[in-house]
C-alpha cells in the first residue's frame, strides 16, 4: 500500500464540531487549518560534541537509524499556538527511492485511515511561537518505513497542525543509503552533502 495522498479538497468531516465553535475559536481554528503562518524544512540531524561536520556529507549505512529534524518558523506577523497530538496525526512524509515511492508500513497505512476520520488522541503538549521564530520536530524514518535499501532517496515532509487541516509541505531532501561494505565510498556525485530542493 502507498502513502496515502492528503485529501485536502474532501469535506472537512469534522464540520459539526467546527459549528459548534464560538466565533474566537472558529477564528484560531480556520488560522491552524489554512496553515499559511509556518513554513517547513527538513534539516540533518545534529552532529554529537566533537563530531567531524564532513560527517553530514556522507550517506547513512544499510541499518542506520535515519531521522531528519523538521524545522518550522512562524513566518506570520503574530504569534500561534498549536497542540501536539502524536506524529501520525500531523505528519506524512513522502519518500522515493530511485525514482519510486516507497510505501508506509501496512500497520501505518491502516492507522492513517483512521487518523483521517476520527478525531482520537489528547494533546499533551503544545508550542507557542513568535513571529520569525522557529521550532524543532523529529521525522524517524522507522516510524513510517521498513529499514530503506540501498540507493538514491528524496524525502519532503508534509505537517498540518489541526484535524482536518491543509497540508503544508517542506523542500525536498536528497541523501543516499549504501551497504556496510561499500560504505567508504558515496552514491551522490562528488561527495555531495545531503541536499535541499526548494519548491518551486
Amino acid at each position: 500500500m502507498h502513502a496515502q495522498e492528503p485529501q485536502e479538497n474532501q469535506t472537512n468531516p469534522f464540520h459539526e464540531l467546527i459549528s459548534r465553535m464560538t466565533p474566537e475559536a472558529r477564528l484560531k481554528y480556520e488560522r491552524l487549518r489554512k496553515a499559511e503562518f509556518a513554513s517547513l524544512e527538513l534539516a540533518p540531524r545534529l552532529l554529537y560534541a566533537g563530531q567531524n561536520p564532513e560527517r553530514l556529507k556522507e550517506p547513512f549505512k544499510e541499518g542506520d537509524h535515519i531521522c531528519f529534524r523538521l524545522l518550522i518558523t512562524n513566518i506570520s506577523t503574530e504569534k500561534v499556538t498549536f497542540a501536539h497530538i502524536d506524529c501520525y496525526q500531523e505528519n506524512r512524509p513522502l519518500l522515493f527511492r530511485d525514482g519510486a515511492e516507497v510505501p508506509y508500513l501496512i500497520k501505518i497505512s491502516k492507522l492513517l485511515v483512521q487518523k483521517d476520520l476520527n478525531i482520537s488522541g489528547r494533546s499533551s503538549d503544545s508550542t507557542t511561537l513568535q513571529p520569525g521564530e522557529t521550532t524543532e520536530e523529529h521525522v524517524n524514518l522507522s516510524d513510517w518505513y521498513a529499514p530503506l535499501q540501498p540507493g538514491q532517496y528524496q524525502i519532503k515532509d508534509r505537517r498540518r497542525f489541526t484535524w482536518g487541516g491543509d497540508w503544508i509541505e517542506s523542500p525536498t531532501v536528497t541523501f543516499g543509503v549504501v551497504t556496510r561494505r561499500d560504505s567508504s565510498r558515496t552514491i551522490l556525485d562528488d561527495k555531495q552533502p545531503i541536499t535541499t530542493k526548494r519548491a518551486g
